[in-house]
């Protein structure tokens, strides 16, 4: 099968390697069909971050076909044919947090990646997708089911009011699925003038240049004097952090949903978060049920103008270098 290597930082090798096989009842083996890149990959890319996957190739958002079933997953429902995607890490589930049904918290974390033509993996961890979703698209589902998950932590009540830090694909996931939870305003920043408008078109009611406009005039006059209720940071941008936590209001929740480098700090008013109570929160990634249960979620969402560009899995190393630009949304990898 072709697949994906990384033998030095910066530059991926595309080269024939042997087929996975099913070794256990309950796996299943896919055909896979799209990956996507996300910041994680990028960074195993570049060798800022050691891959926990390295020997397997890159990449763990995916969607293809299952070519073949175990007995156990036949059981379970699974059938060749069927479009499915899934989640590519797996918990330990014997460290203190998966004991604790906290399997998205495991200390073991592993993984595997999804860069090949073919893959194996448990049937726990694979999803199928609704038949009228266009597999590209369904290259999507983990990180609408991380933000899913994100959003549900957030608490968004109806009447809200949310600013979203970040117009990529994370952003605008969250944004659809906040949408939905009938909030009264929701404000998207960003400095690129494509992402904001882009925004607006997926349901934003303002938009804003976090480098240019006046953030906290502008929420003053948006949220009448109070701050907003929710803020969630998906850009990453630590220089526009350093100025949020201020624009919360009373009892407000300020949520971190970006893969921050170790060493990126705020400063944050000690009585400003005593008099206000307001939370600081985050999310990190999950791993598998509930969040991987069920995609038919995926078809109330507009999935499409989520994929900035596609490129051949030949072309993998190009494909690093636009996700590098941050001008796209999700780039994906055909194989």
């Amino acid at each position: 099968m072709r697949g994906v290597r990384m033998y030095k930082p910066g530059y991926a090798t595309v080269g024939n390697f042997l087929e996975p096989r099913i070794t256990s009842e309950d796996e299943v083996k896919i055909r896979v069909h799209y990956c996507a890149i996300n910041s994680d990959d990028y960074s195993m890319y570049t060798g800022k971050l050691k891959s926990r996957y390295a020997d397997y190739g890159l990449l763990n958002e995916f969607s293809g076909v299952i070519t073949q079933v175990g007995s156990a997953s036949e059981s379970a429902g699974f059938a060749v044919g069927d479009p499915v995607s899934g989640t590519m890490f797996s918990p330990c589930g014997m460290c203190p947090m998966c004991r604790s049904n906290r399997q998205d918290l495991c200390v073991e974390l592993n993984g595997n990646a999804c860069l090949n033509e073919f893959i194996v993996i448990n049937n726990r961890k694979v999803v199928r997708l609704p038949q009228q979703l266009p597999l590209r698209q369904g290259a999507l589902f983990w990180l609408a089911a991380c933000c899913m998950r994100c959003v549900e932590r957030m608490q968004v009540q109806t009447g809200q009011t949310v600013l979203i830090h970040g117009a990529g694909s994370n952003g605008l996931m969250l944004l659809q699925l906040i949408r939905k939870r009938l909030p009264r305003l929701v404000v998207v920043s960003d400095p690129l003038p494509d992402k904001r408008e882009l925004a607006r078109q997926m349901g934003a009611d303002v938009v804003l240049d976090p480098y240019q406009d006046q953030l906290k005039e502008q929420t003053l006059q948006l949220t009448n004097g109070f701050g907003f209720d929710h803020i969630v940071d998906a850009s990453g941008a630590v220089e526009v952090m350093s100025n949020t936590a201020n624009l919360l209001c009373r009892g407000g929740r300020l949520m971190l949903y970006s893969n921050y480098r170790p060493g990126n700090t705020v400063s944050l008013d000690l009585a400003d978060i005593y008099w206000k109570e307001y939370t600081v929160t985050s999310c990190y990634n999950p791993t598998y049920a509930p969040y991987t249960a069920n995609a038919d979620f995926m078809i109330q969402l507009d999935l499409e103008h989520l994929i900035g560009a596609e490129f051949p899995l030949d072309e993998v190393n190009e494909a690093f270098k636009a996700y590098a630009t941050h001008r796209y949304q999700r780039i994906l990898i055909h194989l």
